[in-house]
């Protein structure tokens, strides 16, 4: 549920400025991390100083205006819930590396890589890197971008439009065309995956996208290694996200049409 602010303002217009604030604030806090990233010569195949803009940008705008954008926030969601959310993320997890091991076979493409160390770095302490990485995006992509959408579009069109900014966040796979749109594509159905599992507040969703957001970049890693932005990997990627994506969603439909359906004998 959304919290709905009252007043006589329009609600176009108190969703604007908390929406201007974070995108204004993950810009420059993605200048400066890349600047960060280059001064301190940390691997970028380790950890991505970058990923940790967005949860500053949700800083910054919580900061700016904390009353705002406190009333457009979801509620929590009971603790059984967020569980049952969580194994579907896992679940989901699993789908998307099996459809993407699957793609990559068909394309012929991947370089595995496995479970050895990256940069001199061992596994274990590079998958703990990429989780602190993860969450940092999915604070503010799905913990607070993404509701703010939602208080004024459908659902579905909130997790496009949060994939589409994602996307173009993503500037370095904006060089070539097709590369760009299979990106795009790939970042729009995981957003809508991301943005339809994750529920509650904004901690709890960034939790929930967090965790799938780790395993994706993780498989990604283990199955395709160093042609990970290729256009052919991109491309399996796009097709596992979709295939993913789809699944969920069906998943979903049937479990509540089911839900549904045993309220109304109960009755």
């Amino acid at each position: 549920m959304i919290h709905r602010a009252s007043g006589p303002e329009s609600m176009p217009a108190r969703i604007a400025r908390p929406v201007i604030v974070f995108l204004g604030a993950t810009a420059l806090s993605s200048l400066a991390l890349l600047g960060a990233q280059a001064l301190l010569g940390i691997d970028g195949r380790v950890l991505a100083l970058v990923q940790f803009a967005p949860a500053i940008g949700a800083l910054i705008a919580l900061a700016v205006g904390r009353r705002e954008l406190g009333a457009l926030l979801p509620h929590a969601v009971p603790h059984r819930r967020l569980g049952a959310h969580m194994l579907l993320a896992l679940g989901a997890s699993a789908v998307y590396a099996a459809l993407l091991a699957g793609a990559l076979l068909a394309v012929a493409a991947g370089n595995l890589v496995g479970t050895d160390p990256v940069a001199g770095v061992p596994f274990a302490l590079f998958a703990l890197l990429q989780l602190f990485g993860a969450l940092g995006e999915e604070i503010g992509w799905r913990g607070v971008l993404q509701p703010l959408f939602e208080a004024r579009l459908a659902r579905v069109w909130a997790c496009v439009a949060t994939g589409l900014v994602w996307g173009f966040w993503h500037v370095q796979f904006l060089t070539d065309p097709l590369l760009a749109a299979l990106f795009i594509a790939s970042a729009v159905a995981l957003s809508i995956l991301l943005g339809w599992v994750s529920r509650g507040s904004w901690w709890q969703r960034a939790a929930i996208a967090g965790t799938i957001h780790w395993l994706v970049n993780l498989a990604l890693h283990v199955l395709a290694g160093d042609a990970v932005g290729t256009m052919s990997v991109t491309l399996a990627s796009a097709v596992a996200a979709t295939g993913t994506a789809v699944a969920v969603l069906v998943l979903l439909r049937f479990a509540s049409r089911r839900s549904t359906g045993l309220r109304r004998l109960r009755r």
